[in-house]
This record gives C-alpha cells, structure tokens and sequence, in this order.
C-alpha cells in the first residue's frame, strides 16, 4: 500500500461488497496495517479468509458491515462494524 500521490484528493467512503473479491483484498490489506501498527508483536489479525467468512455469513446471530476508504482508487481506510440480532 502506497500512499495517495496527493494530499487534496477526494476521500470516498464506499460500503464494502464482500463478495467483491479485489475490494475485500484490498480493505484486508488496510486492516493488517492497521492492526500491526496500533497493536504491534501482540497483534492477532484476523486473515483474509476468515474476513471474507465472517462478511458474508448471512447468519441470524450477527450482522457484519465493511467500508473502504478511497482516495485516488486506493483503499486508504477500512472501517468495520459488527450488530448482533
């Protein structure tokens, strides 16, 4: 991840589609950084697979919500929100 080549770009916020394989990838990749930066060598990120498992269960106990934030078509955020039924 690089990042944005300027600093007056537009920042978008998009929900994620995690049936989207490359938009899940990418907001993955955001949330390792972002995890291993604030947590350091305590950190246990979830993996991609496990992500991708979690969004799109449609089960009845929770719900699980993703959003990219993009500048200059770069996911540059990723913000995660979990609502239990």
């Amino acid at each position: 991840m690089t990042p944005p080549s300027s600093s007056s770009a537009p920042v978008e916020l998009v929900a994620l589609d995690p049936f989207d394989h490359a938009a899940l990838d990418a907001w993955h990749e955001v949330y390792l950084v972002a995890e291993r930066r604030e947590l350091g060598e305590v950190a246990t990120p979830l993996q991609l697979e496990e992500v991708r498992a979690i969004m799109q269960d449609t089960g009845s106990r929770a719900r699980n919500l993703g959003w990219s934030a993009i500048v200059a078509g770069e996911t540059v955020g990723a913000g995660w929100m979990r609502m239990p039924l």
